[in-house]
């Protein structure tokens, strides 16, 4: 991983979704969130990073006692690990999710919608509790994740079909999405 006084990037070699390959001339690509006393640095050809940006900027920043409780800021571990997850679980047509601060410093990922609800509780860096519920069914899913969204990003794909699928019924089928 690469680290300098002012700066550190989401490159690691440590696992694959940590190490998005760049394009050329990616400099241009490039959001900076800001935390003390580093920035964390990542690609920002996905609109998530830039809509997340300042919500993340803002919650590490959090002061002391935040909610009333002793709540501390989201930790820049968190914040810079979080920004790797959602990198890797993009998906061209899911909204952006509800970031939620923990009191402990952690955060929730949510995304309630198409009949779905997922949240990701990033408790620090390879510590991920994940859950899913399919409000038509009423099944759900817990998991304990490190390193491997495997299982997410397939939540994330069943979702995205959802959304088409929803969005298909109210174009009366003429979206041209096919499920597959």
């Amino acid at each position: 991983m690469y680290v300098d006084e002012t700066t550190s990037r989401v490159f690691s070699s440590d696992a694959d979704f940590l190490a998005p390959s760049l394009p050329s001339g990616a400099a241009s690509n490039v959001v900076e969130l800001e935390a003390s006393p580093k920035r964390l640095v990542v690609p920002s050809d996905k609109s998530w990073v830039e809509e997340l940006r300042d919500k993340l900027g803002e919650l590490v920043k959090l002061p002391l006692n935040w909610d009333g409780y002793d709540g501390l800021p989201v930790s820049f571990d968190v914040a810079y690990f979080s920004v790797a997850v959602l990198n890797h679980l993009y998906r061209d047509g899911i909204p952006c999710p509800d970031i939620v601060p923990g009191s402990d410093g952690s955060m929730q990922i949510e995304w309630h919608l198409g009949g779905y609800d997922i949240e990701l509780h990033v408790l620090g860096i390879y510590e991920i509790d994940a859950w899913r519920k399919n409000r038509a069914t009423g099944a759900q899913d817990e998991v304990e994740i490190s390193n491997d969204l495997t299982l997410v990003a397939g939540w994330m794909r069943d979702l995205l079909h959802a959304l088409h699928a929803n969005d298909d019924k109210q174009l009366g089928g003429q979206s041209g999405y096919a499920a597959g």
